[in-house]
């Protein structure tokens, strides 16, 4: 992953995976919607997920707290044509990125990505926005 001028990009493949995540205060009984600018394509058994999740990232472990909200999977139909665009509008699995939390405090937003090959362009997100409904 790369992060530059405010973006984070992902590259490469040999089903490889890494992701980025952000603590984040949640209210209870809220709705919420997970939203970003993101380009890319071109993948090639690729998935790019985005987790709501009370369980702390770790180095070295995989993430899935909280389910996949919102994504992109060569698996399910998307990823692999280029796009750009909001990933509400481009994503193929998950919930929509629209959730409601039970208790009020801490949560993280896990975004991660990885596969065989993330193509010519990767994927690059900017503008990562979750916002009461």
């Amino acid at each position: 992953i790369d992060i530059s001028n405010g973006a984070a990009s992902w590259s490469g493949g040999s089903w490889g995976n890494a992701a980025i995540y952000q603590k984040i205060e949640i209210e209870a009984d809220k709705e919420y919607q997970i939203n970003m600018d993101m380009s890319g394509g071109g993948f090639t058994d690729v998935w790019f997920e985005v987790f709501i999740g009370t369980v702390q990232p770790q180095q070295g472990v995989d993430y899935s707290d909280g389910g996949i909200q919102i994504g992109l999977s060569t698996w399910e139909g998307c990823g692999g044509e280029e796009f750009s665009g909001t990933l509400v509008d481009v994503a193929c699995v998950g919930t929509g990125g629209a959730f409601t939390w039970p208790t009020a405090g801490e949560a993280y937003i896990v975004i991660k990505s990885g596969g065989a090959n993330l193509g010519d362009l990767g994927v690059t997100i900017d503008n990562i926005a979750i916002r009461s409904l």
